[in-house]
């Protein structure tokens, strides 16, 4: 994200958030282990989505401030409607929601989600992509949390010492920021 703000904002981006990324990266890096046997040729796939995001996010940037909230966020959705069912064409069968919790879960997570897209959307609005990004390995902390609050998994000794790595970085930015 930092760099797509770079290319597209002319954004400038100090030594300061520069450090906070690498440290995040790296802590990223930590947890991940690309290179061990955990790691696949499909964890590509998740890079790219993270690369349709980040220029996502970038570009919303670009409309200007009479450009409405509600009809940017409108668009979104509807182009990921409409992305999503040309994939699930093409490569699932159809099947039928098979119970009302079910169907509840997946409704808790559409609205969920999108509530969170929406509050991406305007953070990115009103701040520099480059002071924001660092935020988003926040994501691998709070999947950890999920992950053992709802389904008691607990990969400790994969999630440490990048963690701290990570929630270090988040913190030299808030600390810069708050300096500035």
């Amino acid at each position: 994200m930092v760099l797509l703000s770079i290319v597209f904002l002319k954004e400038q981006v100090g030594v300061w958030r520069w450090s906070a990324l690498g440290l995040g990266f790296i802590g990223a890096l930590v947890i991940l282990r690309p290179g061990s046997d955990a790691f696949s040729p499909y964890a590509i796939l998740p890079i790219l989505a993270a690369v349709c995001y980040a220029f996502s996010m970038v570009t919303v940037r670009k409309f200007g401030s009479d450009a409405s909230n509600a009809l940017l966020y409108l668009y979104s959705p509807a182009a990921a409607a409409v992305g999503a069912v040309i994939l699930a064409g093409l490569t699932t069968e159809f099947s039928a929601i098979r119970s009302w919790g079910d169907g509840g879960l997946i409704f808790a997570m559409s609205i969920f989600g999108g509530t969170g897209v929406l509050f991406m959307m305007l953070a990115y609005r009103m701040a520099p992509p480059s002071a924001l990004a660092p935020f988003g390995y926040f994501g691998i902390f709070t999947a950890f949390a999920f992950g053992w609050l709802f389904f008691r998994e607990m990969p400790v000794d994969t999630l440490y010492p990048g963690v701290f790595l990570i929630v270090a970085a988040g913190a030299l930015i808030m600390w810069r920021e708050n300096r500035a």
